[in-house]
């Protein structure tokens, strides 16, 4: 073998030997658990009908490097009615499951920034009273997007706190009414906390 492929070959080893010698200290799963304030943006059909609205998150945190991680959450969100003499009695149900790509920027820093974004599936139904006429709606699950921006907080080696925002869209479209198809869209704040249970066997 040549020298100039054999330093290449060493050098390649030796950092697989760093990369994983640093990933038996890594938190390999979080809990997560956050709840988010959602003001719905876009289409009129739904603005008029529904205002803000909260959602609480609970899931899991896939730490696949030290700056790069897969969370998974379970969603509930739910928006306020409206009450004016068009529209009333408004209620809405969204339950969700998103899958999200995470980059940290400084991992190990007690002060760590970073960006998500994603895909989701829902089930989604609402109804409300359209001058004194109750409509329901009900759709398949039906897919969504969402991404933004945060910030971790950490206060140990296992606990951290954050805060992010985002935008979220969902496109919804009634399994009986082909007329309904539409967009809820809202921009959220979102606050919680992490917490890493498993860690990978350490040397």
């Amino acid at each position: 073998m040549k020298p100039a492929r054999k330093i290449l070959l060493s050098v390649f080893l030796f950092s697989l030997l760093i990369s994983s010698v640093s990933a038996q200290f890594e938190q390999k799963v979080t809990l997560q658990v956050s709840w988010s304030y959602h003001h719905p943006v876009g289409e009129k059909s739904f603005t008029d009908v529904f205002g803000d609205g909260f959602s609480t998150d609970m899931g899991l945190q896939f730490n696949l490097s030290r700056s790069f991680s897969l969370v998974t959450l379970l969603k509930y969100t739910t928006f306020k009615s409206n009450e004016t003499n068009i529209f009333s009695n408004g209620e809405f149900k969204n339950i969700g499951i998103s899958f999200c790509p995470k980059i940290k920027f400084l991992p190990g820093k007690k002060i760590n920034p970073y960006i998500y974004a994603g895909g989701n599936l829902n089930y989604i139904a609402y109804s409300f009273d359209f001058i004194g006429e109750e409509l329901k709606y009900q759709a398949p699950v039906n897919f969504g997007y969402t991404g933004g921006a945060g910030i971790d907080f950490k206060i140990s080696d296992r606990f951290a706190i954050f805060i992010q925002g985002g935008y979220n869209s969902v496109f919804f479209n009634d399994k009986d009414q082909t007329d309904s198809e539409m967009k809820i869209n809202s921009v959220y704040g979102e606050a919680g906390f992490h917490f890493s249970f498993f860690k990978s066997k350490s040397l």
